[in-house]
């Protein structure tokens, strides 16, 4: 009895990298079907058309935000299984994929094998984080303050990045307004009282996960 085809919808907006994983995983996994779509339109456009076992997402796309084509995906179908493929290594992204529905997330200077066998364990119903990336999100996950939301942390840590509220709109998906709100919640909470207080304490905290990292 053959090996069950495995159907992936690789989504990355840069010819080379979908080229390059394509050799890879083709070699590797004996029954693979591909499509490749470069951006979040052909994307959605061929996930509505076949099912896919895998969809390996990039987070970075030409004109869109690849969470948001991960939430558009989920609308369509909740038992999707969408393996993160990203440049980005921060605990932040892995957390945020992990939290909005993905079953896996690897970094793009990972090894080989490691991309393999996200795509074998996402496709078989399992779960797989980069080894490196799941210790860094471990000691994240830790270091969050108890007295936020998980919402509240991710953007106390972007102002701890210096971004501003509209760049962390736009990385979270959220409108200005619901950022803004939230800001004003984590003032509340943690007790300050002007936006430069803030932003000193949430660059105090970034500079210290750094240290301890």
């Amino acid at each position: 009895m053959g090996c069950p085809l495995v159907r992936i919808l690789l989504v990355d907006d840069h010819l080379v990298v979908r080229e390059g994983a394509v050799r890879l995983l083709t070699g590797a996994i004996p029954a693979l079907e591909v499509h490749e779509a470069e951006d979040a339109a052909h994307a959605l456009a061929a996930f509505k058309l076949r099912s896919f076992d895998v969809v390996i997402l990039d987070i970075a796309l030409r004109g869109a935000d690849g969470f948001a084509l991960l939430q558009s995906l989920f609308a369509e179908d909740d038992r999707v299984r969408v393996l993160m493929f990203s440049m980005h290594v921060e605990a932040g992204y892995v957390g945020r994929a992990l939290r909005l529905g993905a079953r896996g997330y690897v970094s793009k200077t990972a090894p080989a094998e490691e991309l393999i066998a996200a795509v074998q364990a996402v496709a078989a119903g399992s779960r797989y984080v980069e080894k490196c990336l799941a210790a860094e999100l471990e000691q994240y996950e830790e270091k969050v303050d108890p007295h936020l939301t998980r919402r509240e942390n991710e953007v106390l840590r972007l102002l701890g990045e210096g971004k501003s509220l509209r760049e962390i709109a736009v990385e979270c998906g959220r409108t200005y307004k619901t950022i803004s709100n939230t800001v004003t919640s984590i003032k509340a909470k943690l007790g300050v009282r002007s936006a430069t207080e803030l932003m000193c304490k949430s660059m105090a905290g970034t500079i210290r996960q750094r240290q301890d990292s």
